[in-house]
């Protein structure tokens, strides 16, 4: 290890970098380590030290603004939670209010409050078009 130069430790660090970033979010240590490996490969080419910094800066300005983007447009995923996937479910009318515009209904195997607009009547086949917390907005089902 007698001949270790500058451009070895900071390979060194931007693979650590990397290595990082594989259990991080956000593309910040990756971005750093391709500010290091800019830097790595000015040190290798004997540039001074005020050229490693300006590389390691825009290096990893350059990667943190054009690749973060792309990353972070193939990790969009959208959760959907138990909740929302009752939304399309059918169910049957067990208690009505018409002129309130709300009542019970059996859906999925739970008894949930509904609020509905137009005219419904027990027994009526629904769907649910909407969930507000723990009330489900439905719409009746015609054959």
């Amino acid at each position: 290890m007698e001949n270790m130069e500058l451009w070895h430790i900071l390979l060194a660090l931007a693979i650590a970098s990397l290595i990082i970033e594989v259990f991080t979010l956000g593309f910040l240590a990756g971005a750093l380590g391709v500010g290091l490996v800019f830097a790595s490969i000015g040190a290798a080419m004997d540039l001074s030290n005020e050229w490693l910094l300006g590389l390691f800066a825009i290096g990893s300005t350059v990667a943190f603004f054009t690749i973060r983007p792309i990353i972070e447009k193939f990790n969009r995923t959208e959760v959907k939670t138990n909740a929302d996937s009752l939304i399309g479910l059918t169910g049957r009318v067990l208690d009505c209010d018409p002129a309130q515009g709300t009542g019970r209904a059996m859906i999925g195997g739970d008894d949930w409050k509904i609020e509905f607009e137009g005219e419904l009547a027990v027994g009526d086949k629904v769907e649910v078009v909407d969930r507000q917390s723990i009330v489900l907005t439905v719409k009746r089902i015609t054959k």
